[in-house]
């Protein structure tokens, strides 16, 4: 078959007037390759051999590394195999980064609430201050940071209502703390919702949820009608949840509570103000005397003097600010400046 060369074609007029087991016995081949060679294959040929794992960019961030760094090449395999495996995280880290910006526009706005948690110490104390010029800020603070408490919360992109849901528990927490907050998290209404959250081990709950004898987290959320949307790994400033707890814990280390119950409040009445309606500016106070105010005289204000070297006298065409007994603050040469002080 091999001599013969025979294309496809040839062959397909050949199997009108005989069969494949015929035409294997006339070849003296199988009639699997009378088969194999009746099918058409245009594909480009594949090169034998495993495939190169470096291409693309990777390929180009290499030879930017051996070249374009000076041309050095005192780097061993190690190295290049280290800076290699971090442009390969960061092409990785790109892509998903820009499939979640992608993805984000397409979902309904006002259907996505994002939840996220962040810790308290209640020895808080605020961490910059004023002080003179040259001088660092001295400030007392306790020891030690004493007990961490947990803030989880909820919110949407709901006017008058962003806050929807917040607990704050005291400790690290845990996958019965969050499996609570989610069974508790009333919705405002039940259409389908999408919830933003990062990619915490307790966000992923299963095995630990059946040890306690819980319903996973997918399970919990399934039931609410939410579908969780997790960020990519090492973004927390995507997640607006963020910037609430940023205007929270500049309150908290203002306020300096020093309880439970003191941390709660501060926290509690945060809250109410974000979720409170927006109040009309009130209008600028009408002046006392209705009558209109005096305009001021502008004054001219003259510019110093060109100063000159000891022992050189000024070029006398050269124009200068000196004031006259003509009229103060006219522009004079020196020449008419000296006249009009002789006069």
């Amino acid at each position: 078959m091999n001599k013969l060369k025979l294309t496809p074609q040839q062959i397909n007029k050949l199997l009108e007037r005989f069969t494949q087991q015929e035409l294997a016995e006339i070849f003296e081949v199988s009639a699997r390759t009378i088969r194999n060679q009746k099918k058409e294959n245009n594909k480009p040929k594949k090169k034998r051999g495993r495939e190169a794992e470096i291409s693309g960019k990777l390929l180009f961030n290499l030879f930017y590394f051996l070249i374009g760094q000076g041309g050095r090449k005192s780097y061993t395999q190690q190295k290049m195999a280290d800076y290699l495996s971090k442009k390969a995280e960061q092409l990785n880290h790109l892509q998903k980064v820009s499939r979640f910006k992608k993805l984000f526009p397409c979902l309904p706005q006002t259907e996505i609430i994002a939840l996220d948690e962040c810790g308290f110490h209640l020895n808080e104390t605020p961490r910059y201050g004023y002080a003179y010029k040259s001088f660092r800020a001295n400030y007392r603070k306790p020891s030690y940071l004493g007990n961490n408490h947990t803030l989880i919360l909820c919110i949407q992109n709901i006017a008058n209502k962003g806050v929807i849901h917040y607990e704050l528990i005291e400790g690290g927490m845990k996958t019965k703390n969050f499996h609570n907050f989610l069974t508790n998290l009333k919705l405002p209404t039940n259409e389908k919702h999408y919830l933003i959250m990062d990619n915490l081990k307790v966000h992923h709950a299963k095995q630990s949820c059946i040890k306690l004898g819980l319903t996973t987290i997918k399970e919990l959320l399934a039931s609410k009608n939410i579908e969780p949307v997790y960020l990519p790994p090492y973004d927390p400033e995507m997640n607006s949840v963020e910037y609430c707890f940023n205007l929270i814990r500049q309150q908290v280390e203002k306020n300096k509570p020093r309880t439970y119950e003191k941390l709660k409040s501060i926290i509690d009445k945060i809250i109410e103000l974000d979720n409170l309606p927006s109040l009309p500016i009130p209008s600028p106070p009408a002046p006392l005397n209705n009558k209109p105010r005096k305009k001021k005289p502008k004054t001219v204000n003259n510019p110093r003097p060109i100063k000159y070297q000891k022992g050189r006298k000024p070029p006398i065409s050269m124009a200068c600010h000196f004031p006259t007994m003509a009229g103060f603050g006219k522009r004079s040469t020196t020449s008419q400046t000296f006249h009009n002080l002789k006069t």
